[in-house]
């Protein structure tokens, strides 16, 4: 150890990086690593048939399916970066949040149908008529089937 004050927090500092292995110390959590566990909380994640990513999240009074590597979600993403951290997060902690989350709903989430517009089953066919009519329910419109 040096004697010279100035030089202390440099030795402390790679004494830290000797101890992780070569590392820099990780003892603050990066805001993409905040953001993952905030959007994971938040939104259901979950893959299609066809291997595409999407979330399911909470946007005003409804909720919105949406492809996690989409725009909107990116922006949601933002928004609640905002809204919970008071901080904008920078485009690679986006970019990096938004590769997490797409390797959660491939490989951790469940496996969905996804329709766009017009869905359903054996039972209820369910259109979407794009505007404000859902009210906030989970489906637009519903006729039975047969």
């Amino acid at each position: 150890m040096s004697s010279d004050p100035r030089l202390a927090d440099i030795e402390a500092q790679l004494e830290d990086v000797v101890s992780n292995n070569g590392r820099p110390s990780d003892k603050k959590e990066s805001i993409g690593t905040i953001l993952v566990g905030l959007a994971s909380e938040r939104a259901e994640l979950f893959h299609g048939s066809d291997g595409k990513t999407y979330a399911t999240i909470t946007v005003a009074d409804h909720v919105e399916t949406c492809l996690v590597r989409s725009g909107h979600f990116r922006r949601w993403l933002a928004q609640l970066a905002y809204d919970t951290l008071g901080k904008a997060p920078g485009g690679q902690a986006l970019a990096d949040t938004t590769a997490v989350l797409d390797g959660q709903a491939a490989f951790a989430g469940d496996e969905h149908p996804v329709c766009v517009r017009l869905g359903g089953d054996d039972r209820v066919i369910h259109i979407d008529l794009g505007d404000a009519s859902c009210g906030g329910r989970d489906h637009c419109d519903g006729m039975e089937a047969g």
